[in-house]
């Protein structure tokens, strides 16, 4: 009969894969069959505590705020790992960290900057005993004690190193923000300077061995182009962002690296690519932006992903802020103009493709969604026709998918914590 020929037609024509690939949704794996019938394998079952920290979206003042408990945290139980005062080179590295971070961290993180400020003013007795340096901080309140979910992810010890490299990417972008508000270079912190202080305050004060001498060995080694990225000639935003992104990247090999040695210790075989993009951030639900087309990672859109997930929006500089702004409504463009030319070529179909995507339970809402959108563009694009309405917004001119140096080999799928 016609309806059998419709949903023959329609399956024909038309799969779930394709609908979402075309509208740039990734097909979540685990969610039925595949288009050619094969089941998907179905992944290891989540506890309880990692569905709930899935589910949990940090906001900015739980990012500020596991930052400030790992500062903290540093504080107290690293600085100090042997009795008597700070050796003169530590005690340099120190001082410089907390100089750093004074004109780095945002406004916002205000007990974390008190403790900052009375550690810097009482720096001779603080580097000189352990005493000394509890005394200074003890009677500032945090905002919080303990590190947030998605830190934790259930694991209470997983909440410092998380904290950490929040604390760590905070001070990338904060180096951006603060040279952009100076009149001079003099005034400005070099992009080599402030990842010198990085390094060395992670070589003194990190008590993982091991990931101490990982750390210092991909910096010392240039990895991810850090000898030609980094300067210690202070320049402009976009000098300064490469700081930022260098992070950024070194945490994503973190990850992987550790996501490696898990496997090998449980005695599973080593991760393939695809299987190693489960640990890399941003994902794309969370930064489809960042994934550079034909390259692996857009590096503009990432430090814009970074800028605004690690930086509040009252305290960015405006000439970022403007340029983030204009980065999003072109995307926003590109997009509605891929659903446009994707529903005007396909018009016939999509009546097909309906029925018999409403034939699953799983895509039936989508599949609503995708008509009522498509045949309200399709009709938006005859009135444009007939009339001679509107112009065609140029996909060409939209400065996506630009090369940039040094980024990452891997696409990302999930945020992880990681250590270093």
């Amino acid at each position: 009969n016609s309806t059998g020929e419709v949903l023959r037609r329609g399956a024909k024509n038309f799969n779930v894969d394709q609908v979402l690939s075309q509208l740039g949704i990734p097909r979540k794996e685990g969610s039925g069959s595949t288009s050619q019938g094969k089941p998907v394998p179905k992944k290891k079952e989540p506890t309880a505590a990692e569905i709930a920290a899935k589910a949990h979206i940090r906001t900015h003042s739980e990012l500020y705020s596991d930052a400030a408990v790992s500062f903290d945290f540093a504080l107290r139980h690293s600085i100090y790992t042997l009795h008597g005062p700070l050796e003169p080179e530590a005690k340099n590295v120190f001082r410089k960290w907390l100089a750093l971070l004074h004109r780095t961290l945002p406004a916002v993180m205000g007990p974390t900057h008190k403790q900052i400020d009375a550690l810097l003013t009482h720096f001779d007795d603080v580097s000189s005993s352990e005493d000394a340096l509890f005394d200074a901080i003890n009677g500032i309140k945090l905002d919080s004690t303990a590190w947030s979910p998605s830190c934790t992810k259930g694991d209470h010890h997983k909440g410092y190193t998380c904290g950490l490299w929040s604390m760590f990417h905070i001070m990338t972008v904060g180096v951006v923000e603060y040279n952009s508000k100076q009149d001079s270079d003099m005034n400005r912190i070099s992009t080599l300077d402030a990842a010198n202080s990085l390094r060395d305050y992670i070589l003194h004060f990190f008590g993982c061995e091991e990931c101490r001498k990982n750390f210092v060995a991909s910096y010392d080694n240039c990895d991810f182009g850090r000898c030609e990225r980094l300067s210690n000639k202070p320049g402009s935003d976009d000098t300064s962002k490469e700081l930022a992104l260098f992070l950024w990247e070194m945490h994503n090999a973190v990850n992987v690296r550790l996501q490696i040695e898990k496997a090998q210790r449980e005695g599973r075989p080593r991760p393939k690519a695809h299987g190693q993009e489960e640990v890399l951030y941003p994902s794309w639900k969370a930064c489809p932006r960042c994934w550079g087309g034909a390259d692996p990672w857009d590096s503009n859109a990432v430090y814009d992903f970074l800028q605004s997930e690690y930086w509040p929006i009252s305290h960015r500089s405006p000439a970022s802020d403007n340029t983030e702004m204009r980065g999003r409504g072109k995307y926003l463009r590109k997009r509605i103009e891929r659903i446009e030319k994707f529903a005007m070529t396909h018009e016939a179909e999509f009546v097909d493709a309906s029925l018999a995507l409403a034939s699953n339970s799983i895509v039936a809402p989508l599949a609503i969604a995708v008509v009522i959108v498509a045949f309200l563009l399709i009709r938006k694009q005859k009135q444009k026709n007939r009339y001679g309405r509107g112009k065609k917004f140029d996909a060409g001119s939209n400065g996506f998918n630009q090369r940039a140096p040094y980024r990452s080999s891997s696409r990302g799928k999930q945020r992880s914590a990681g250590v270093l």
